[in-house]
């Protein structure tokens, strides 16, 4: 969850739509309104319409996973925003088709990620968000 009006959070990319971000959203759904300079996620007022007991269930594939919104009972809920990501982990196949095709990653690039896939599988957390912000 963040703030809009969270100043260190101005211009980030990884909080706010970006032309980039719109232009690969426009490929896949023409109807959406324009995103660009608007803020990712949802808002914690659209959250709170679909809450039953204050409580929102996200399903991401076979994955169901809920969560209380009480934490966030004082927040503004025009301007508190939840962004969700999920990744999944290559199949077999598609694992065997990147190490065939080798990183497309600069070499000093690569080796922070394969550092964050380990701090990851290892539930280092701390470290696991010291080489995001490497990556950023």
């Amino acid at each position: 969850m963040w703030e809009t009006d969270d100043e260190t959070k101005v211009g980030d990319p990884r909080y706010w739509w970006t032309e980039a971000d719109a232009e690969r959203v426009r490929r896949l759904a023409l109807d959406l309104p324009d995103p660009v300079g608007r803020p990712k996620g949802f808002s914690l007022a659209s959250l709170r319409q679909q809450a039953e007991n204050d409580q929102v269930e996200w399903i991401f594939g076979d994955t169901r996973m809920r969560f209380s919104l009480s934490l966030w009972e004082e927040a503004d809920p025009d301007r508190t925003y939840l962004i969700v990501g999920h990744q999944h982990k290559p199949t077999a196949e598609e694992q065997m088709i990147i190490d065939q095709e080798g990183s497309r990653f600069p070499p000093e690039v690569e080796e922070v990620r394969q550092k964050l896939r380990a701090a990851v599988e290892a539930h280092n957390d701390e470290q696991a968000q010291e080489l995001r912000d490497q990556l950023a």
